[in-house]
């Protein structure tokens, strides 16, 4: 069971393998260490119970969308879909189009309780049809995605406006007020 009290960090790492078999999301803002267990789970081989496959939004997409237009789209399915986990990181940062968002929808419904999946955010659920220019599709997104999840809502300050704090190169913190 996670418990928020642990920190976040700490309650990732002690259910390191629960999480593995499911298709955890991570959210919230401006969070202390949203990324920083999905990016060291590239460089370590999940306590050698998976090969992990790290890569943010914008360059799934771009490379999803390149594929499509190449006719080589099923082909980069495959790649996505082998991972044992893939995490992807920074959804919600930049608006993704509605061709893009397709082809994202048919990468989760091929990774559909076949491989675990992070993905990280900074959009409540609720933003999603925001980020895929369709509530429609956010909807068939989200369902296959959290159908199997755990939903960890990290909350907090950012470690690096809380270090711009201490050193005195910002007085409060953005978002804080």
């Amino acid at each position: 069971m996670l418990d928020p009290q642990d920190g976040p960090l700490n309650c990732i790492r002690a259910n390191e393998s629960q999480l593995l078999g499911e298709a955890p999301i991570v959210l919230n803002g401006f969070t202390p260490g949203k990324r920083i267990w999905p990016s060291r789970s590239r460089s370590r081989p999940c306590s050698g119970a998976c090969t992990p496959y790290f890569t943010s939004a914008t360059s799934l997409l771009t490379a999803l969308t390149k594929a499509y237009a190449e006719n080589r789209f099923e082909d980069k399915l495959k790649f996505y879909a082998l991972p044992k986990l893939l995490v992807i990181d920074e959804i919600g940062y930049v608006p993704i189009d509605r061709h893009a968002a397709h082809l994202f929808f048919q990468l989760i419904s091929r990774r559909y309780e076949r491989g675990a999946m992070i993905l990280t955010s900074n959009r409540g659920f609720g933003q999603w049809g925001e980020i895929f220019g369709d509530p429609i599709i956010a909807t068939a997104i989200l369902d296959r995605l959290l159908h199997h999840s755990l939903t960890i809502n990290i909350k907090g300050e950012s470690y690096r406006l809380k270090e711009k704090q201490k050193a005195g190169v910002l007085k409060q913190a953005v978002g804080t007020a």
